[in-house]
């Protein structure tokens, strides 16, 4: 079974041959895979919103996910010599150097206490700045795969408000429904549509699954009532899943965090696949989403980057990934993934642990 067969009868409920698996890590941990699979050079690829994964490493561990991305043919972006940079959407990311890694930290929220007229005339990034005339070409080059346009950052009105302006003053301006907030999601979202357009429509019916984020959970509960999702963010929201449908795309939604209770509201608006699936918070108990849901929705993620990868032994990851799968494999409808990036700190056993399960785990 090719993988693209595998993938659409994953979500269709129909037989497979392995459970569909996918990936994302830290460069660390990239780092240590291409060294354990002999790999030379890099062949990632991607432009200043992502970074697609090394189709070598995806093919290694046997994964049936590729994206298609379009490059990026933008203004020149400033970068600083100690490797500090601005992102497209104004904001400074910090260079900083851990024990076992590196990160960008966001610094500045340049538009904090603005003007409805400061965020009118904001340079905001543009769907000109990017060149979609690759894009068929991607999906040609990967025919065999599940198509993936779009990354868990996509759209995401929360966490890029939230650089913008600051977290306490995105909250505080969703339960009051202040313009200034609502008008930088209008920003957002009036960039991303035409972005995303124009991939859907570069990939001339060749992309399989649209991919959008935004964070709605912490780690106990829901970041927003359902009725500001349902009054601010579903309608906005809406709009980039019936463009999904209109290219015959399924659509994968990223949220990190306890959104169990947001889920119904989630199906509603047309999301097909719940990506991460933190299965050890509250309101996310994984025999409750799937009895519950698991007709109407597949699930992508479910193994935790947080309690179990970097903590349990070779043998506690294989136990734990097993149940996982038995849990939301069953019937179909659950892609094996990491609940987010693979961490520096994660033992490579653990890594290559939780893939050869997948690729070798057989229904009785």
């Amino acid at each position: 079974m090719k993988p693209l067969e595998r993938v659409i009868n994953c979500l269709q409920r129909k037989h497979i041959d392995k459970i569909p698996a996918d990936f994302t890590a830290s460069d660390e941990i990239i780092e240590k895979l291409k060294k354990h699979f002999n790999l030379k050079g890099d062949e990632s690829y991607g432009n200043p919103l992502y970074k697609c994964i090394d189709p070598r490493i995806l093919e290694a561990l046997s994964c049936e996910f590729r994206n298609v991305i379009p490059e990026y043919i933008g203004p020149e972006i400033h970068k600083e010599s100690d490797g500090t940079w601005t992102n497209l959407f104004g904001v400074k990311r910090k260079r900083i150097q851990t024990t076992n890694s590196i990160y960008y930290s966001y610094e500045g929220t340049p538009l904090k206490n603005s003007t409805l007229s400061d965020i009118q005339n904001y340079n905001w990034p543009k769907a000109d700045w990017f060149d979609y005339s690759t894009i068929e070409y991607q999906c040609n080059k990967f025919k065999d795969f599940a198509i993936v346009a779009g990354y868990p950052g996509n759209v995401d009105f929360f966490n890029k408000t939230a650089t913008l302006v600051g977290m306490e003053d995105l909250l505080i301006g969703l339960a009051k429904k202040k313009a200034n907030i609502l008008l930088i999601f209008d920003k957002l979202a009036e960039f991303y549509y035409e972005y995303n357009l124009r991939i859907l429509k570069a990939g001339n019916g060749k992309i399989h699954i649209a991919y959008f984020g935004d964070d709605y959970g912490s780690q106990t509960d829901l970041l927003i009532s359902p009725k500001i999702y349902e009054d601010i963010i579903y309608p906005r929201f809406k709009i980039f899943y019936d463009l999904a449908k209109e290219y015959n795309c399924y659509v994968m939604h990223h949220s990190c965090g306890s959104v169990g209770k947001l889920i119904p509201y989630l199906i509603q608006a047309g999301i097909d696949i719940l990506d991460v699936v933190q299965p050890y918070l509250p309101y996310m108990d994984l025999y409750e989403l799937k009895n519950k849901y698991g007709n109407k929705l597949a699930f992508h993620g479910a193994i935790c980057v947080q309690k179990l990868l970097p903590f349990k032994n070779k043998q506690e990851v294989v136990e734990e990934t097993r149940r996982i799968i038995e849990i939301l494999g069953t019937g179909g409808g659950y892609i094996m993934s990491p609940t987010n990036k693979i961490g520096a700190d994660v033992p490579l056993e653990n890594v290559l642990a939780i893939y050869q399960i997948a690729n070798a785990y057989k229904y009785n």
